[in-house]
């Protein structure tokens, strides 16, 4: 018992040394964890959190936190942190209309200065003018901010929508339906290559509903031209149809994933012209067809509801876009896959076209990209407003990046990577591993996260 007792006596000093020498201990050691509003938050890598302000950092990489249970700030050891939340964060609507993506992999809105067959100047809300060498250029997105979206709905555009049948119902930004029947609408100015995207509910029982798009009419009969999905209890069916005759393109099996909470978000990423259409379910990418033997041309979209009679089915959130930015991951890698050889310019229609990129010239006082086509004796000009994306080339003689450590989330939703970093006066200094030094306020950060080997 005595022992006991000593041991204890022992413990019980340990635990009030640590506590003592608390504002003073790196975190290797367990820490407490309250968080309080308007604090930055800060996850360790053994798994513990704390919530404080943090004032600076040194050279060396050890941070200085205001913890609201110390009386001197805690000395934190940047090694030992997984992710920092800052609070006061200044939110950034990017103003800039274009982004440049380098190949290291980061991504920056900023404002292309000039371009040449050398280099890229550029600037940003966390950069002066920066100067590179194109080979550490992946691609260039101009015209972010332009209006892309086509259709947004359903609203109070019931006028705009051919529903025959009344089968279907305008509640709350949204259709609703207990009935067999279809309703469709003619998408003005749709693109060549578009997105479009929706949302299926069927609280009751499994759904049963057929989506036709690229339709060339308002209703699916025996000459009609379109591509249509049919999801149900089986799953999710892509088809070509062209005048009675259909070509089965792909096929999706029916999961509880799929059709989890009773819904499903679906996405369609139609390439027409490379007849090929990419399919999301719940935001994520589960298959790309073959190329379909027809490439319906038309623009109307139809919903025909096959549910028996006295079953809810509801849709909401229809989107259809250019399928050409930062946000189409099919678009941006059908560009990946052409620049092994060539440069390559898309406009905003979707068309692209491989060559080699000049650079910006002024033409009657506008900028115009000078391209030279593949196999063309003769450049070409293209107006700067009239391009979606550039990707450059890879070049053999691209240098091999620095390493990062961490990867930095900016307030305007930009994501870049460094190997070390530095707080001083409310200003943040990183080491980017192509551009070097920036600095810039700590505002303008949302959050940093170590790379995970």
């Amino acid at each position: 018992m005595l022992n006991m007792l000593l041991h204890l006596i022992k413990h019980l000093h340990y635990i009030l040394k640590s506590l003592i020498l608390l504002p003073v201990i790196t975190c290797c050691c367990v820490l407490l964890t309250t968080e309080l509003h308007g604090q930055d938050l800060l996850f360790l890598k053994n798994k513990n959190r704390l919530s404080g302000k943090l004032e600076t950092s040194n050279s060396a990489g050890v941070i200085l936190l205001n913890y609201p249970e110390a009386k001197l700030p805690l000395k934190i050891k940047e090694s030992s942190i997984q992710k920092i939340l800052f609070q006061e964060k200044k939110n950034v609507v990017p103003t800039s209309s274009e982004k440049i993506h380098f190949t290291n992999g980061d991504s920056l809105a900023c404002t292309i200065l000039t371009l040449n067959e050398k280099t890229i100047s550029f600037k940003s809300s966390i950069t002066t003018k920066q100067t590179i060498h194109r080979n550490l250029v992946s691609k260039i997105e101009f015209n972010t901010n332009s209006d892309r979206i086509i259709y947004k709905g359903p609203t109070n555009d019931s006028n705009e929508w051919h529903n025959k049948t009344n089968s279907w119902k305008f509640e709350k930004n949204k259709l609703t339906t207990t009935k067999i029947g279809y309703i469709s609408k003619k998408i003005n100015k749709l693109t060549t290559n578009y997105i479009i995207q929706f949302q299926l509910k069927f609280p009751n029982k499994p759904p049963k509903l057929r989506f036709c798009f690229s339709a060339n009419s308002n209703k699916l009969n025996r000459d009609s031209q379109c591509y249509y999905m049919d999801i149900n209890s089986h799953g999710i069916i892509v088809h070509a149809y062209n005048k009675g005759v259909t070509n089965k393109l792909m096929a999706v099996a029916a999961s509880n994933k799929l059709y989890h909470n009773s819904k499903v978000n679906i996405g369609l990423h139609v390439n027409r012209d490379k007849k090929q259409i990419a399919l999301y379910t719940n935001g994520k990418l589960v298959a790309v067809t073959k190329k379909a033997i027809i490439n319906p041309t038309g623009n109307c979209i139809i919903f025909e509801n096959k549910q028996h009679r006295g079953i809810l089915t509801e849709l909401s959130d229809i989107n259809t876009t250019t399928s050409y930015s930062d946000k189409t991951p099919m678009s941006l890698a059908v560009v990946d896959e052409k620049i092994n050889k060539h440069d390559v310019i898309s406009d905003l229609n979707g068309k692209q076209s491989n060559g080699q990129i000049i650079g910006f010239i002024k033409e009657n006082d506008q900028d115009v990209i000078k391209f030279l086509p593949l196999f063309a004796k003769k450049t070409t000009n293209i107006p700067r407003n009239n391009i979606s994306t550039l990707g450059f080339k890879k070049e053999t003689s691209t240098p091999t990046h620095k390493k990062a450590n961490y990867l930095l989330t900016l307030t305007s939703g930009n994501k870049i990577s460094f190997s070390s970093s530095q707080i001083i006066d409310k200003n943040i200094a990183i080491q980017h591993p192509l551009l070097g030094k920036l600095q810039f306020p700590v505002n303008l950060a949302s959050s940093i996260e170590a790379i995970t080997k």
